[in-house]
């Protein structure tokens, strides 16, 4: 998935979560919408991670 994917799922998932009705419908929700936002916290540290040449020019 791409990172605009994996947003986009987390925002509904949080439509989700905010119209469960059960406690165990939103625990399961919750858990999952976790799991989508450490997937995009961890690809945005890959993409913000700076460059060889960024690192080597700042010196």
């Amino acid at each position: 998935m791409t990172l605009k994917q994996l947003k986009s799922s987390y925002a509904d998932l949080l439509l989700e979560i905010d119209a469960a009705g059960g406690r165990k419908d939103g625990l399961h929700l919750i858990r999952k919408a976790d799991k989508i936002l450490a997937s995009i916290h961890a690809m945005e540290q890959r993409c913000l991670t700076p460059t060889w040449e960024e690192i080597l020019g700042e010196r």
